[in-house]
């Protein structure tokens, strides 16, 4: 094997870096080949610890933490960890971080999971000094994230999911008190959560909202979206939105979107629902407010079950005419984009669906018909 370059062992490795039992089997070769391997085997790494149900005396015991921690931290592994998912109970929060702080190539890290009451006292942050293009917490008490946020100078994109606030919790911060995130997603929290969020965020460096609104328990009312967009102003750039029926009462607290004056695109999704004819209404809570120089507007609908099938029964219920005159005032607007998602309906642009793309046509002003797009 010596008598190849190394450049076209590497290529060859390379080929292979989807295929984990290959890559096993090549580590084993010999040493040359141990390097290129082990970039590829530990490049994305899941440890998923198992912690005692919640009625046993100490229920947040996790026994393999001790067993895979040394592993990941080590210097072979560590090197080369560049997308990590990892549980964490509030006796490990501490010794996730110091490992994370260890991963020089990581850009994505995932954590939570079993994280369900408030973590006890916590010992200062270490810093990495890094950015991370992707940080994820989720089922976990709000009180870890400014603890991971800490961990790293700036981050890409933060996401946030099924966190809480318990009877006991208590606010923390660690320098920095306010942290660069670019782009924020959040779906399936309160509106605690939500304000809790709001208080770690540095308004000057947020991009980009992903806000779903749509979950079956305690919505997050208008107020606390209308105050995070107030915080944030001018900076943001795109705000994609699924808005929670429950919440139309409340659509004169929106007014905040005004302020975004740099907000170049949004896309508004609303799912179908039984509940009446008024679920498409999730569009025009936002129009009203948008600012005039916003130019990507769009719209899908969700579908699922045997609806998936009916596109055209559903996408006529709207009343496009009405999107279409609130949409007038937005004279920077360059493209509306109307789609539907669903796995197992083709997409507008389909052949199938001229019929229903040219009955959509006729409801809109004419400006919105030349820049209407569907997919």
């Amino acid at each position: 094997m010596n008598v190849l370059p190394a450049e076209l062992l590497d290529c060859v490795i390379d080929e292979m870096q989807d295929d984990a039992s290959s890559l096993r089997a090549c580590s084993l070769v010999c040493k040359a080949w141990l390097p290129r391997t082990s970039a590829h085997l530990f490049k994305s790494l899941s440890a998923h610890f198992s912690v005692e149900t919640y009625d046993q005396p100490d229920p947040w015991k996790a026994p393999s933490f001790g067993f895979h921690a040394p592993i990941i931290s080590s210097a072979r592994v560590a090197a080369h960890v560049q997308v990590l998912r990892i549980t964490i109970c509030p006796s490990t929060v501490a010794d996730v971080a110091a490992i994370v702080v260890q991963l020089p190539q990581l850009r994505s890290l995932s954590v939570g999971g079993t994280l369900m009451t408030t973590a006890p006292s916590l010992p200062p942050p270490p810093s990495s000094g890094r950015h991370i293009g992707y940080l994820c917490v989720y089922q976990a008490c709000a009180d870890v994230i400014p603890y991971f946020l800490s961990l790293f100078a700036s981050v890409g994109t933060l996401e946030v999911h099924l966190c809480h606030v318990d009877d006991h919790f208590i606010p923390r911060t660690w320098p920095p008190l306010r942290h660069p995130v670019q782009h924020l997603h959040f779906w399936n929290i309160s509106g605690n959560v939500l304000r809790y969020l709001t208080s770690l965020l540095e308004p000057s460096a947020l991009e980009g909202i992903n806000a779903s609104l749509n979950q079956t328990w305690d919505p997050i009312d208008l107020d606390d979206l209308s105050h995070l967009l107030r915080i944030a102003g001018s900076t943001i750039r795109s705000l994609e939105v699924q808005p929670d029926y429950r919440s139309f009462d409340t659509i004169s607290d929106l007014s905040s979107l005004q302020e975004c004056t740099h907000l170049e695109s949004i896309t508004i999704e609303a799912s179908w629902s039984l509940l009446g004819n008024d679920w498409w209404r999730g569009f025009l809570a936002f129009l009203p407010f948008l600012p005039p120089a916003t130019r990507v507007v769009r719209f899908v609908v969700s579908l699922t079950g045997g609806l998936a099938r009916l596109p055209d029964i559903v996408m006529q219920n709207v009343d496009w005419g009405m999107i279409g005159s609130a949409l007038e005032r937005c004279s920077g607007l360059q493209r509306l984009q109307v789609g539907i998602r669903s796995v197992d309906t083709k997409p507008l642009s389909s052949p199938e669906y001229r019929g229903l793309r040219e009955a959509i046509l006729v409801e809109l002003p004419s400006r919105l018909q030349s820049i209407a797009v569907f997919d």
